[in-house]
């Protein structure tokens, strides 16, 4: 049977984990912009802010090289949680 090539597996899936958290973060944000209740709407940003750490957290966990891609990301994703909050 043959085998597979699952080089750079290891990478892909966190790298791929994290672009799939981002996109859940900003949702987050985006819902808690149209959200009318301003504590539901909170609830949110606080989702996003805990996704934004917990992703921080795993790139401290990789290369300087590997996280660099993804730091433009994380400021933005701080601006516009903080935007969001400054907005209501």
């Amino acid at each position: 049977m043959p085998q597979r090539d699952t080089s750079g597996i290891g990478e892909r899936v966190p790298r791929e984990l994290i672009l799939a958290d981002f996109d859940v973060a900003f949702n987050f944000v985006s819902m808690a912009e149209e959200e009318p209740d301003r504590e539901v709407a909170e609830q949110l940003l606080r989702r996003a802010e805990e996704m934004l750490k917990d992703v921080e957290a795993r790139l401290l966990r990789m290369t300087v090289k590997q996280r660099e891609e993804f730091e433009p990301r994380c400021a933005e994703l701080r601006k516009a949680i903080d935007k969001a909050r400054i907005d209501d």
